[in-house]
């Protein structure tokens, strides 16, 4: 029964250690500037249609080879 009520009481003292406040910041430090430094006008519009570009090129890309591989087929099986 001894051994219960101790580790009752332990548990109860993690608890309680646990559930103490958070420390509040302190109010009159100042938060870093998150941005290096401002971007070029234009940049985020380049940034979204660059890969844009690049798919479409691999696109125009695949549908050739398809187109070339078909010609292929077709001139090899007489059809």
């Amino acid at each position: 029964m001894r051994r219960l009520s101790t580790l009752a009481l332990l548990s109860f003292a993690c608890l309680a250690a646990g559930c103490s406040a958070p420390e509040a910041p302190p109010h009159d430090v100042q938060p870093d500037p998150q941005a290096a430094a401002p971007a070029q006008p234009g940049a985020l519009r380049q940034a979204i249609q660059q890969p844009i570009d690049q798919a479409k090129d691999i696109r125009a890309q695949t549908e050739q080879s398809g187109t070339d591989q078909r010609k292929a087929i077709d001139d090899a099986t007489g059809g």
